[in-house]
């Protein structure tokens, strides 16, 4: 009942606002309208419709004032963005201290659909075939741009870019439990600063530089997360996303009120930014096939460094937030801390991402970073494996991969789209990381089962051990003791 009157409701609005728009498809239906809703059902508390209604209206009028008296065609639609992403702000900052009357464990999520619910079985063979798995995966990779032509090679770097982004949300989102939907933005800080360096910078100093920049940014961001959380945190990184596009990249350079001084934030040229590509080391990266290799090898030292989080506990405090802050802290965790950092290790990856992007498209302008990509980026890590660093990368070469290597047909439209990755979700639950582990738990069953029907007798005699640190009877495929006598 709720998602009927709730759906009623949202095509009266597209109907009513439609007659006022040149496309209906691509503007009313458009993360603004989004934006703008959520803001007034923000300042309804997400509970009061009266409230929520009213402040629709207002929300309504406040847009029209702004866009009827500012009337500067250059920088009109940037201060109104740039009002409305304060107002949004403001909303927010009024109704954390409600949102912090009731309990601390409201929004509480323990994932239970991540990739680990359904890891049950791991021993010395399996975890030899997962690296064997990961070592032909990267020996094709790497010798793929020597076969495939100049476009292809395009298309694996923008998959490879794309699946750094989506590490990055796999660590604020599916380790922190930090909702985003604006980290295109955060990627968007990462060109902007390319765009101004790129040409004095070397690109050995211009990555992490970057990294650390955004890192800045994806803090302040984040305060907000220090009182609200969930989807109010959502609303507000997608305004966010916004405020770069529309307000940010759009005005080259502005003043300082009470200073007086000049300075340049924005794209140089909003319209159409051009850049070309440096060198690394000596070695140019102006053809296709070699940026193809650089943006592999970026990849690579990202999975390893995110693996380093991992394995050193790092995500072990993350989770432990995300699933329940009051037993976090009463372990010694320090919450906001862990918090801050999440966002700093996600805006670091973001933004050296952004270097890697603006290097790849060599001509970029505002409307690149649209907020809708950031949706993009979140359905990558969702259908991916919400906390698996490999269901980024698969993630990223199904929703780009797909439709570049097959073309838009109907079929890769679909398996694409949002009803697509419905049916994908609904069927697949714990993401196209569960399909990979599935894949290895055959694999070595089938392996196992051959090691036992080629090996002598003598060898699995009661007490004797297998290679894999398994008894000489063994286990089946699934974990399950042979029946199979033992002479």
């Amino acid at each position: 009942m709720a998602w009927t009157i709730a759906g009623v409701l949202s095509a009266v609005t597209a109907v009513l606002a439609s007659p006022g728009q040149t496309s209906v498809l691509t503007q009313v239906l458009s993360p603004g309208l989004l934006l703008l809703a959520l803001l007034a059902a923000i300042l309804g508390a997400m509970v009061s419709l009266p409230v929520a209604f009213a402040a629709g209206i207002g929300v309504g009028v406040v847009q029209e004032v702004l866009e009827w008296n500012i009337t500067n065609p250059s920088s009109g639609s940037a201060t109104v963005e740039l009002i409305l992403f304060v107002l949004l702000q403001l909303a927010l900052l009024v109704r954390a201290t409600s949102l912090q009357t009731g309990a601390r464990t409201y929004e509480r999520s323990s994932w239970a659909m991540g990739t680990a619910s359904f890891r049950l079985h791991v021993d010395g063979l399996r975890k030899s075939v997962g690296r064997t798995g990961i070592g032909v995966a990267f020996l094709v990779a790497a010798l793929l741009p020597m076969v495939v032509g100049v476009g292809h090679s395009y298309l694996m770097s923008q998959v490879c870019i794309y699946a750094v982004i989506a590490l990055s949300l796999t660590v604020l989102t599916g380790w922190a439990g930090q909702v985003s939907l604006g980290q295109f933005g955060l990627v968007a800080v990462g060109t902007d600063l390319t765009a101004h360096l790129g040409t004095s910078v070397p690109l050995v100093l211009l990555l992490p530089l970057a990294g650390l920049a955004t890192a800045l940014v994806s803090v302040l961001v984040g305060l907000t997360a220090l009182r609200i959380r969930g989807l109010y945190l959502a609303v507000s990184t997608l305004g966010f996303a916004f405020f770069m596009q529309s307000s940010v990249l759009t005005t080259p350079c502005w003043t300082v009120p009470l200073l007086r001084r000049r300075i340049c934030t924005g794209l140089p040229n909003p319209q159409s930014t051009l850049i070309s590509r440096p060198s690394l080391f000596g070695l140019s990266l102006s053809s296709e096939q070699t940026f193809a290799w650089f943006s592999l090898g970026v990849l690579v030292l990202s999975v390893l460094m995110v693996r380093t989080w991992r394995d050193r506990g790092i995500a072990r405090r993350f989770i432990a937030v995300r699933d329940n802050e009051v037993t976090a802290a009463a372990t010694g965790i320090h919450v906001v801390r862990t918090k801050l950092l999440a966002f700093a290790l996600s805006g670091f990856i973001a933004g050296y991402a952004g270097v890697c992007l603006a290097f790849w498209l060599e001509r970029f302008s505002t409307d690149t970073f649209d907020p809708t990509v950031s949706i993009l980026v979140v359905s990558m890590v969702v259908i991916g494996g919400i906390d698996s660093i490999a269901g980024a990368l698969l993630g990223a070469l199904y929703l780009v991969g797909l439709p570049a290597i097959f073309g838009t047909t109907t079929t890769t439209e679909f398996l694409t789209s949002g009803v697509g990755l419905l049916a994908f979700i609904l069927y697949l639950p714990g993401g196209m990381a569960e399909l990979m582990h599935r894949f290895g738990d055959l694999a070595t069953g089938v392996t196992r089962a051959a090691r036992q029907r080629w090996d002598p007798p003598s060898s699995r005699l009661p007490g004797a051990t297998d290679s894999d640190g398994g008894a000489g009877h063994g286990e089946g495929p699934v974990g399950t003791p042979l029946t199979e006598a033992v002479p």
